[in-house]
């Protein structure tokens, strides 16, 4: 068996991002931050599949300026790669022209070269994994369809201005089931057969479609499940399209707080033919149960089991903050898995963390540092968001901040006072 690797984004970023502001970051700690990252994917997904017997080959897409050492990105990976791409933007209003690029790239490379592979994974430049991503695809030979680690849901969830809004985010009933009505997907990694590429890049194209009453056209990947609903002639058993599987409401896979598989790909419609020379492909799987922010700390740390973001979420994994499958409980309210950070709390079928069974994190338990907290924990919440922690915990982060101010007063004051110390 063999895996293609694509990765593709922005590099060695560092830039302000939204609600933390890390341009404070120097060039080195990006360059760190980045070769963290990196080593991180060889660690958690290039090795696992070669210990598996798999072969890997690496296929890089990059914009025209880094912001970095190119060698630092090539690296880590060694001779393992297998070739190189280079786009003009360094950052774009669309993630889908580099995407696209790479792709048809990847494509072109595999054609020239009379080469296949069992199944290709995409990923981006500055995810910093955390799980073995072996045992959560599996095989790359067994890989029959798409395959997208959760379904997509905005941090921000519990700040809607309707409460209905946030009501409705995790509901399970007869009437309402999150897992029937989102098919919001990930953008961080997803795989698939080698067979569905062209598949995989007709559907980034269904994505320029104008969103409804706007005149520009999407930017992001996150709604790929209806282009990939457009672009395969048979999914799920339809011809022409049809719904991605779904878990159904009464579903009751074994929950555990580690990583669990979602419920097998649907089965095709009693009857149903197709053509000869086009099988059906299983469609989707989705492979960690619950809903998560694919741009952790865009907003709320709203923290996922798979991937960090660096330098950005820096503070968190320095805290040792959700960095382990074991940190995430299982609630069956919601079926979903949940790890509180300083900012969110648990289970996601609380709608409000004022709920007197809300479990907020607590960082004397989580053996946060002190030096983490008085050097790289954000001093602000931007509105309405804020800081979600036990009250021995604010008592305890105040402390450590009060204490990083005087001691920096304090420095300031001998450096203000020592040319006259020297006379």
């Amino acid at each position: 068996p063999s895996l293609a690797v694509l990765v593709r984004g922005q590099t060695f970023r560092g830039e302000a991002r939204e609600s933390f502001l890390i341009d404070r970051w120097s060039q080195a700690s990006r360059e760190r931050a980045q070769r963290e990252c990196l080593e991180s994917l060889v660690a958690r997904l290039v090795v696992p599949y070669e210990r598996a017997g798999h072969t890997v080959d690496v296929f890089l897409t990059m914009y025209r300026e880094l912001g970095g050492s190119r060698a630092a990105l090539l690296d880590p990976f060694g001779a393992r790669v297998a070739a190189v791409t280079t786009v003009l933007q360094r950052s774009t209003a669309t993630q889908l022209l580099p995407l696209g690029a790479a792709v048809r790239a990847f494509l072109n490379w595999c054609h020239a070269h009379a080469t296949s592979y069992s199944a290709v994974a995409v990923t981006r430049f500055d995810v910093f994994y955390k799980a073995d991503l072996y045992a959560i695809l599996g095989d790359a030979a067994a890989i029959d369809g798409f395959r997208l680690l959760w379904r997509e849901a905005g941090g921000h969830w519990r700040h809607h201005s309707d409460p209905v809004a946030s009501e409705r985010t995790f509901p399970l009933s007869a009437r309402s089931d999150w897992r029937r009505s989102n098919v919001r997907a990930p953008d961080a990694l997803i795989a698939f057969p080698y067979a569905y590429t062209r598949c995989f890049l007709a559907s980034s194209r269904h994505e320029f479609f104008p969103v409804r009453n706007k005149s520009w056209p999407l930017g992001f990947m996150h709604n790929m499940v209806f282009g990939l609903m457009r672009a395969l002639p048979f999914f799920s058993g339809k011809e022409g399209g049809g719904a991605a599987h779904h878990l159904p409401a009464t579903a009751s896979t074994p929950p555990h707080a580690a990583l669990a598989r979602s419920a097998a790909a649907a089965t095709p419609p009693a009857g149903a033919a197709p053509p000869a020379n086009a099988p059906i492909p299983p469609g989707l799987r989705w492979l960690v149960r619950g809903q998560f922010d694919s741009n952790p700390c865009r907003s709320t740390c709203m923290l996922n089991p798979v991937y960090d973001l660096l330098p950005r979420m820096e503070w968190v994994r320095a805290s040792g903050i959700c960095q382990s499958p074991s940190d995430f409980a299982y609630d069956e309210a919601s079926d979903s898995l949940c790890c509180p950070s300083p900012n969110y709390c648990c289970p996601n079928s609380l709608a409000s963390c004022a709920h007197p069974d809300a479990v907020l994190f607590d960082a004397i338990s989580a053996n946060v540092s002190r030096d983490a907290i008085a050097q790289l924990w954000p001093l602000t919440q931007g509105r309405p968001r804020r800081w979600l922690m036990t009250p021995r915990s604010m008592r305890y982060v105040a402390g450590v901040w009060r204490q990083a101010a005087a001691d920096a007063e304090g420095a300031a004051r001998v450096r203000t006072l020592s040319p006259f110390h020297a006379r």
